[in-house]
């Protein structure tokens, strides 16, 4: 993940709506753990499906129409 984030420094960043974790681990799991859908990264390879609120399905307030 380190080498993910210092070749794209927006990988750096938190995840919207979940903070805990970077934009870096999603590409992560995707890349090298074999993550093939939205609900595996969010249950499987995080706890964002069980850590926020709206377990992980909400939209950024700035993407809200």
């Amino acid at each position: 993940m380190l080498d993910l984030a210092e070749a794209d420094p927006t990988l750096r960043e938190p995840i919207t709506g979940a903070e805990d974790y970077l934009r870096a681990e999603v590409v992560h799991a995707a890349a090298w753990e074999g993550a093939r859908h939205l609900d595996d990264v969010m249950t499987r390879r995080t706890r964002i499906s069980v850590e926020t609120f709206d377990r992980g399905v909400g939209r950024p307030r700035s993407a809200r129409t």
